[in-house]
């Protein structure tokens, strides 16, 4: 879709709603677009309730640079407005999808996919005004949402559209209401973990000298964030897993432009432990005006058996406790979660089929679970 094309769609969908109409929810498409966006979408991060700083314009308008635009993809924005004034702000991408099909989706890792949504009475007919402008408006055949707040406005909305895919999930985050002092967290951890952690601690300090730090210049946070996805690749390879983002081209550049420019959402939070000044583990975080989000870590694979990531997730645990913020680690029941979380939110994975060629997506996807469910290679549900 040529920038000229996208800016006649764009007026011919918001000319649908007027100015004066109780909501008009429409789509903005392209770099210029998106980024005119920007002194509103601040303004409405200022007003919403505990915005997340994934939700921010600096995080997406990174991940449409370094991200989305190298693979032929399109920024995008559903919009909802009231009289002349933002309400609503989801950020998407446009992409190709197995070559045949347009996929709505979010441009970036995120421990919360829900739009930016001011706060009100009215947030349900916000996110319904956003879903109609995206099903009217966007020539996607597929939207997936991912890591949507169960029950939240979204959720509902999307849910209400029959998805063909739905997967809850967890996630798991530490707060401080009942846990004043830190040694009253640290005493709560059952009796194996705190055992753990300290003979890690004295394992690693017989080998060298150990060194947790919060990075700060460009030069090294470039350096921690190239190594901590560098490890994370080779790791996942290792275990046969995948991610949506590790190992995708520019998620290195991302990361790093990101933790450069996230001000006023946010800030990019780095921590690493040293061994002999060697990298043995290090953690990306997203710290918003609400929450500190765990984004990506990893840790030395030869150092594995001394539990260097659980030594240094116990430092982030007690930065956010001396600032009073949550740490959120995001969806997964990886078991270190468990054990170091005191709140649980429900979540979820949501895939719907936008066009008449996306309900053959998703018609085939049914068909090949079948199949598989036959040959006995599955459980039977749709997968995405």
């Amino acid at each position: 879709m040529s920038d000229r094309s996208v800016a006649r769609a764009t007026d011919a969908m918001w000319s649908s709603n007027p100015p004066d109409a109780p909501l008009g929810a429409g789509l903005v498409f392209g770099q210029d677009g998106v980024r005119r966006l920007r002194k509103e979408w601040d303004a409405l991060f200022a007003r919403a309730d505990n915005p997340l700083a994934s939700q921010g314009f600096e995080w997406n308008d990174t991940a449409w640079t370094s991200l989305v635009m190298p693979r032929g993809g399109t920024p995008c924005c559903v919009v909802v407005r009231q009289h002349e004034g933002l309400r609503l702000v989801w950020p998407l991408a446009i992409l190709r999808h197995h070559r045949a099909w347009r996929l709505a989706v979010a441009p970036a890792i995120s421990e919360c996919g829900d739009p930016l949504i001011e706060a009100g009475e009215d947030q349900a007919a916000l996110a319904k005004a956003a879903c109609d402008a995206l099903w009217r408006h966007s020539g996607a055949d597929l939207v997936y949402a991912d890591f949507l707040r169960a029950g939240s406005p979204l959720h509902a909305a999307l849910s209400a559209r029959a998805p063909f895919f739905s997967q809850d999930l967890e996630s798991f985050a530490t707060d401080w209401h009942d846990t004043p002092g830190w040694t009253d967290y640290e005493t709560g951890l059952s009796k194996r973990l705190r055992s753990q952690v300290e003979a890690s601690r004295r394992q690693l300090a017989a080998l060298g000298t150990l060194r947790v730090e919060q990075v700060t210049g460009a030069a090294e946070l470039e350096r921690t964030i190239r190594w901590i996805v560098e490890t994370k690749e080779r790791w996942l390879a290792t275990k046969g897993r995948h991610s949506s983002f590790v190992g995708q081209p520019g998620f290195q550049d991302f990361l790093t432009q990101a933790a450069r420019r996230m001000e006023p959402s946010g800030s990019a939070v780095v921590f690493r432990l040293t061994l002999d000044d060697q990298l043995v583990a290090a953690e990306f975080h997203l710290l918003g005006p609400a929450q500190l989000d765990y984004v990506i870590g990893a840790f030395a694979p030869d150092q594995e058996k001394h539990r260097p990531g659980q030594l240094l997730r116990l430092h982030s645990l007690r930065w956010a406790h001396e600032r009073r913020v949550p740490l959120n680690f995001g969806p997964g029941r990886d078991r270190y979660k468990a054990a170091l979380a005191n709140t649980i939110t429900r979540f979820a994975d949501l895939r719907c089929a936008i066009s008449l060629r996306g309900r053959l997506f998703a018609r085939l996807k049914a068909l090949r679970s079948v199949g598989h469910a036959g040959a006995g290679t599955s459980a039977g549900s749709v997968q995405p």
